[in-house]
């Protein structure tokens, strides 16, 4: 997409809402997310109302985003997501692009530094073109390489975003694996070499990653979605990009036809923040009520024109339990186990300072154990007894992990929900067969690190068991909605 006029509450406290109000979208039988209404307003605020709701979501356009309505669709519940723009510019003086990134970053010359713009020119000899809008202005391609003059200044443009609290993430177009504006002519091998092409993948990684070590630091509720694939695909066996999925929150699917690629896509893991977001704008509403079955998407729209939201949406908007507080270590720690034993397990203590209900358990994992085939996991928390693990609290839902799998945080519902008061736990990963799969993270020389014994098929042991102490820390935590 391309900005072009022509073209909250928590979880908890927005139930409260909920109680006078009815909605009857659920998830599907086929998608497990609540899939939401997605609306964009990049040229006028009709139809806003629509989406002033818990979990509704809309994206603001570059001029309109400090617009009171936006305030209002927060205070009410929603989401609202800054447009950016940070891999092209209209050409000629930055005036003619008045708002937000132009205007405050190219001030005071008001002109757009050479220097900024992307360093490989095209066959011509001119400066690479990325979209042309309907009048017939070219924008031309920003220099996104790693450590650029102009990816820094997107980097702290966004962390202001971040520290003001005005919205609740940013909807960065075109920022990928691979540049898919039509007039950049990505796959034509005459206009790119593979260096430059990779000079663009990594440039876009790095501009991600660091987004996110920022919004950790600064505001970790913030919202970064991307709109478009870390997948180069064809001829890449290198998967080059794959690694920007762990920094965004999701990925936006733009009017492209249902594939079984896509639907395959859309279920990948992100970010281990805990707010889940994978967008879909469709090309209509019967087509963006599909995309609201399949598994891994949770928001969709139907808009073929990105003036303003649609009326009515295509989905209700449903009560979302994401937007977490965290306990444990969040942190990746630095040495990786052998590989796990089936029928074992291993917890470390950590303690819980509020009180909320527990809906998710992460750990630290890889499939680089050195055996191949898929092994059985699943994560517990058990209470503190004199510093020993004691009575099971919760177990998750098992996963089967396969082998080759690279080191990312792996995320596992706790579908009983429940209420933890402050105090210690332990939380733990279990695992079954194949044995010695997967790995997982820890390290420390405090005695924190407590393992025995325990049959994989009937659940995770309650009590938890006598069992061996040792020094480490577990890179595992919890999720939780403060009460």
């Amino acid at each position: 997409m391309r900005f072009s006029v022509q073209g909250g509450l928590g979880a908890l406290a927005a139930l409260a809402v909920f109680a006078t109000t009815s909605f009857a979208d659920p998830p599907s039988a086929t998608n497990s997310y609540a899939t939401n209404p997605l609306g964009f307003f990049y040229g006028s605020l009709t139809n806003i109302d629509n989406y002033k709701h818990p979990n509704a979501m809309a994206v603001a356009g570059q001029c309109n985003r400090n617009d009171p309505q936006f305030a209002l669709a927060r205070a009410a519940g929603a989401e609202v997501l800054a447009y950016v723009n940070a891999d092209a510019v209209r050409e000629g003086d930055s005036s003619n692009d008045p708002c937000d990134a132009y205007s405050a970053l190219y001030k005071p010359s008001g002109t757009v530094p050479t220097s900024w713009l992307w360093p490989y020119l095209d066959s011509h000899g001119q400066h690479r073109v990325d979209w042309i809008s309907q009048s017939g202005t070219n924008y031309y391609m920003l220099d996104v390489r790693a450590g650029s003059a102009w990816s820094q200044r997107i980097v702290a443009f966004v962390e202001d975003l971040m520290r003001s609290h005005t919205v609740d993430g940013v909807f960065m177009d075109v920022i990928g694996a691979k540049d898919w504006g039509a007039p950049a002519k990505w796959n034509d091998d005459t206009e790119w070499t593979e260096a430059q092409r990779d000079a663009w993948t990594y440039g876009c990684v790095d501009l991600v990653r660091k987004l996110d070590a920022s919004r950790r630091a600064i505001n970790p509720n913030f919202l970064i979605i991307n709109n478009g694939l870390w997948d180069r695909s064809g001829n890449d066996p290198l998967h080059k990009g794959n690694e920007g999925q762990q920094y965004v929150d999701g990925v936006v699917l733009e009017h492209l036809t249902t594939s079984t690629y896509h639907e395959a896509y859309v279920s990948k893991d992100f970010s281990n923040l805990g707010h889940r977001r994978v967008l879909v704008i469709a090309s209509g509403a019967a087509e963006a009520q599909h995309w609201a079955t399949v598994q891994g998407v949770t928001n969709v729209s139907g808009q073929t024109d990105y003036t303003h939201g649609e009326a009515p949406p295509p989905v209700n908007p449903y009560p979302l339990f994401d937007r977490t507080e965290k306990f444990g270590r969040t942190s990746t720690a630095t040495i990786p186990s052998s590989g796990l034993n089936a029928d074992y397990k291993r917890a470390s203590k950590f303690t819980m300072t509020k009180t909320g209900w527990l809906i998710d358990l992460e750990a630290r994992l890889d499939g680089l154990g050195g055996v191949a085939g898929s092994q059985q996991v699943r994560l517990a928390v058990y209470r503190d007894n004199n510093g020993a693990p004691g009575t099971k609290v919760a177990e998750s839902a098992t996963r089967s992990l396969a082998s080759g799998l690279q080191s990312g945080w792996k995320s596992f519902g706790v579908s009983s929900r429940p209420l933890l008061t402050p105090g210690d736990y332990w939380l733990a990963i279990h695992t079954g067969g194949t044995a010695q799969v997967l790995r997982d993270f820890g390290d420390g020389s405090e005695v924190n690190w407590f393992a025995n014994a325990d049959s994989f098929a009937d659940g995770s042991s309650d009590p938890f068991g006598t069992a061996s102490a040792g020094t480490g820390t577990l890179s595992i935590f919890g999720q939780y909605i403060e009460q």
